[in-house]
């Protein structure tokens, strides 16, 4: 009796035994699998993704006149880029959609990018109308190889120099002389800080956009009967 009762708890330890060597064996391959399979895929993924920082310049304020007369103002222009580094077959698929899609012609483009020099990207059509926009977002921001660029124009209505003038520093309008440079600040608002996860393909992968400063537009100077005198 005491010896079977000796064979019973000898089996019932090596059973336990074998359960906690697999459970070693199934933790290893596990911490294995983070440790090494896991961390070789999480850095290639890093490879493939990267974060990008950006911004959206705010639109720069009116100056107008004590009387009310709008005497500088901004206009938002919108500009179709192409790369200048695109293959040929790609370039061919590329060029015969926005013929369709965008009305451009071939010739146009092939003739720009023929011409480029030491550029990135060439404007192949500027001043985009709305429609144009909404047909580019409709067909074409899942290819990296075109893309819009939005800038700004001042437009005076007054050949006042009394108003100033700007010009473009990094990518935004800034105040060089008159009302323009002694309300530059009020005038240029703060522009709309972001960050998102792009591809390789340059493509913004949902869910990741983050904004980090909102936008404010320019505030409007009314000017003084004194400073317009």
């Amino acid at each position: 009796m005491m010896v079977q009762e000796a064979i019973d708890t000898r089996n019932r330890f090596n059973v336990v035994l074998s359960a906690i060597l697999i459970w070693a064996v199934l933790l290893s391959v596990r911490l294995f699998y983070f440790s090494v399979i896991d961390r070789e895929d999480s850095f290639s993924q890093m490879a493939t993704e990267s974060l990008e920082k950006g911004k959206i310049r705010a639109m720069r304020g009116r100056i107008l006149s004590a009387d009310g007369d709008v005497l500088a103002f901004s206009r938002r222009k919108t500009a179709l880029h192409i790369k200048v580094d695109i293959g040929g077959s790609q370039l061919n698929n590329l060029v015969a959609i926005l013929e369709k899609e965008m009305k451009l012609g071939r010739r146009q483009i092939l003739m720009k990018l023929a011409n480029s020099t030491r550029t990135d990207s060439v404007v192949i059509a500027d001043n985009l109308s709305p429609k144009q926009i909404e047909r580019f977002s409709r067909y074409f921001t899942r290819n990296s190889s075109v893309f819009l660029k939005m800038s700004f124009e001042r437009i005076y209505n007054t050949k006042s120099k009394k108003v100033g003038r700007t010009l473009v520093d990094d990518g935004q309008l800034r105040g060089i002389s008159g009302f323009e440079e002694k309300y530059n600040e009020q005038l240029q608002g703060q522009d709309l800080i972001y960050e998102a996860m792009v591809d390789r393909q340059n493509r913004v992968i949902e869910k990741t956009y983050r904004e980090i400063s909102k936008m404010i537009p320019g505030r409007d100077i009314h000017l003084t009967e004194e400073e317009w005198r």
